[in-house]
């Protein structure tokens, strides 16, 4: 760990006091790779802030023995998880073959269908997952599930067998059952107090071992090794076992076998969101509809190469070819592209095009229209409509306008303008899902209203680690070819207004 600033006329003090830890070893700032925990000293006191950088408390703790013995317990627990967390499989005699297959999912909330997740995936508060062990050996395996959470916590899941549950060749094991082997997952949850500041990691390891690992329920409890004794073989993980619980316990730890337990590990890391997980169900529905999952654009990863500061968004290649008699021979696309700008007016552009004479398989002529041109920033979405023309031709810009004062478009709009600071509260940023859902809400109701019938054909969201979909200097969608709807046919291209070649 680290203690930061270097500076600070207390960090001595803090270091000396720490010193006594055989769980902590503090290291030079500025040339730890991977540091466990930062201890961050200002003149209101200590914040301890996790391997992410983020703090794991509201308040800062005072500089005295009551506070440095605080925050040597909370050091302990990180070091405890971060022990587990990176146990690794055994070796050499202690190898187990990988012969239990593992799956994750998480059950939809409506539908309380399995949805498979993958280690990386973005998981939420109120989330419930399953994990499930198939084992393909023609010998019985022992599986444990530990979670390791977000303040350091470790829990045992597969609590009804401590040691390991049963898992007979060729039968599955299911944690997130109940006892009438109705799944209902297990609910993630926000620790009580840990400040909101966005994602964190959070890890499930999944232990396969030949024989009951006894003495596992030890790696939920504090300690740390104060003692040894004489044994045989040990392998890592029996290591770990003693070091953690010796010291914790009134009894020694007991010998090993000759032969040590066989073992596998597996982790399943996630990043664990402190609010509810967004819907993203509050739009109509598109033909072709390209978005990510709502959880992408809450959380910006790294790009490759230098993310636009402006781009501009053309359409070509718009061909109808939809036989809806409801589109007689005039036809009017309409585009809504939307970001977060500081200035609500660029903050949604709208273009609305019509077109005279059409037959079905008509090429319209749109090539390398504009309909978006500007700066932009954590998302950029489009959305595409196609709709019967009328005489009176009334342009979606100026059908907005009509709906601006209404509180929930004005109230969409704030939300835009808050994403453009540099650090927009992990509230507003979760609420950027629902409010670009209530523009194109408002978009498709407004064009219903007016035509009588609008199909939304495209929609997607373009991010960050993307480069919004940008080349440089420019990249088409698709590269070749078309996008494909029902009714409409179209390819666009997103251009890096900023790029310099």
């Amino acid at each position: 760990m680290i203690v930061v600033p270097p500076e600070h006329p207390d960090r001595a003090a803090v270091v000396k006091a720490l010193a006594d830890s055989p769980a902590v070893r503090v290291t030079v700032p500025n040339t730890a790779v991977g540091v466990m925990a930062t201890l961050e000293l200002d003149d209101e006191g200590i914040l301890l802030l996790d391997a992410a950088g983020q703090p794991l408390s509201a308040t800062r703790r005072s500089v005295d023995d009551g506070g440095l013995k605080l925050i040597k317990a909370a050091l302990v627990t990180l070091a405890r998880a971060t022990h587990v967390r990176e146990l690794d499989s055994g070796q050499g005699e202690s190898a187990l073959p990988s012969d239990v297959e593992l799956a994750f999912t998480r059950l939809d909330p409506e539908s309380l269908e399995e949805v498979p997740i993958e280690s990386g995936d973005h998981l939420y508060a109120e989330d419930a997952i399953v994990v499930r062990a198939r084992n393909t050996a023609d010998v019985t395996r022992y599986v444990s599930v530990l979670d390791i959470g977000l303040t350091g916590r470790v829990a045992i899941l597969t609590n009804a067998q401590p040691d390991g549950a049963t898992v007979v060749a060729g039968e599955e094991l299911v944690v997130g059952e109940d006892v009438a082997h109705v799944v209902q997952g297990i609910g993630l949850f926000w620790p009580e107090g840990l400040p909101k500041t966005g994602p964190r990691p959070e890890t499930l390891v999944t232990l396969v071992a030949d024989a009951p690992v006894s003495g596992l329920r030890a790696l939920e409890q504090a300690g740390v090794k104060t003692r040894s004794v004489e044994r045989g073989p040990r392998s890592a993980l029996d290591q770990l076992i003693e070091d953690l619980a010796v010291g914790t316990r009134d009894a020694s730890a007991v010998a090993g076998s000759a032969n040590p337990t066989r073992y596998q590990v597996h982790r399943f890391n996630f990043l664990l969101h402190p609010g509810s997980r967004p819907t993203g169900d509050a739009e109509p529905a598109f033909e072709v509809d390209e978005r990510p999952h709502p959880s992408m654009r809450l959380i910006t990863p790294r790009a490759i190469g230098p993310t636009p500061e402006q781009v501009a968004v053309r359409l070509s290649d718009v061909t109808v070819l939809g036989n809806r008699s409801v589109f007689r021979s005039r036809v009017r696309v309409d585009t809504m592209v939307i970001t977060s700008s500081a200035d609500e007016a660029q903050s949604i552009q709208t273009q609305t095009f019509v077109v005279d004479r059409v037959k079905d398989g008509d090429r319209l002529p749109m090539d390398n229209v504009r309909i978006f041109d500007g700066p932009v920033g954590r998302f950029l979405d489009i959305a595409v409509w196609v709709s019967k023309a009328d005489q009176q031709e009334v342009q979606l810009a100026d059908l907005l306008a009509a709906e601006l004062n209404s509180q929930e478009v004005a109230a969409a709009l704030t939300t835009m303008a808050a994403l453009a600071v540099a650090a927009p509260a992990a509230a507003v940023i979760a609420g950027s899902v629902a409010a670009v859902a209530t523009l194109v809400r408002t978009g498709a109701r407004l064009l219903s209203a007016h035509a009588g019938t609008s199909i939304g054909v495209y929609r997607t969201s373009l991010l960050p680690h993307e480069r919004y979909g940008a080349g440089q200097p420019s990249m088409r969608h698709p590269a070749s070819g078309s996008l494909t709807a029902q009714d409409l046919s179209l390819a666009y291209e997103v251009i890096d207004v900023g790029w310099q070649g």
